[in-house]
């Protein structure tokens, strides 16, 4: 992982999410070292106006995601509307954004899924955070399950403080939370990670 030494921490959202992502990203001190990745459920249109207030919200770089982008540490990526983000390496060996178009099984796109499942394939499970908050249906449930099988730290949101218990609820009947958390307890754990 040339340009990226630190943990990967990516998070799934759907209704209800974007309070909660804006609540993450301004929480972020400036030298907090590690990457976060989002999926949040929304138009295209709305994720590039989205991007552009958690930029101005956060302490760190806020990036809308563009194909071949490198992924660094101490940056924060929404993953971009229309398109499934994966993970590959370039000529260099940098781990990069690698778009894809086609919907496959998912009726989201971006899919929590399709990111979590992907970073199995580049990263070392054991610097994988995998984080699904509040959103119907069951969208990261498998991505969450494959993650926890495979090494990686998962957090589901509680039932208490989601507002809308779907997606987590999903993750955590099908063994894939390793912690279940409320939502300012999700928040002092992204701080805390060494």
């Amino acid at each position: 992982m040339k340009n990226l030494d630190k943990k990967i921490i990516l998070i799934g959202a759907s209704t209800g999410g974007p309070r909660l992502i804006e609540k993450i990203c301004s929480s972020l001190p400036s030298d907090y070292k590690h990457t976060l990745c989002i999926v949040q459920h929304m138009s295209e249109s709305f994720l590039t106006t989205f991007a552009q207030r958690l930029d101005r919200m956060s302490s760190l770089n806020v990036y809308e995601t563009k194909h071949n982008m490198k992924i660094l540490s101490s940056s924060i990526y929404l993953v971009r509307g229309g398109v499934h983000m994966h993970f590959s390496k370039d000529s260099e060996g940098n781990i990069v954004v690698s778009e894809e178009k086609n919907m496959g099984l998912s009726q989201f796109q971006p899919s929590i899924d399709e990111m979590m499942l992907s970073a199995l394939n580049i990263f070392d499970p054991k610097s994988i955070i995998a984080i699904l908050l509040s959103g119907i249906g069951d969208d990261g449930a498998k991505g969450m399950v494959e993650i926890k099988k495979n090494g990686g730290y998962t957090i589901g949101e509680s039932q208490n403080s989601a507002i809308v218990y779907g997606m987590p609820k999903a993750a955590f009947e099908n063994d894939g939370v390793s912690e279940q958390l409320n939502f300012e307890d999700i928040i002092k754990k992204i701080l805390e990670l060494k």
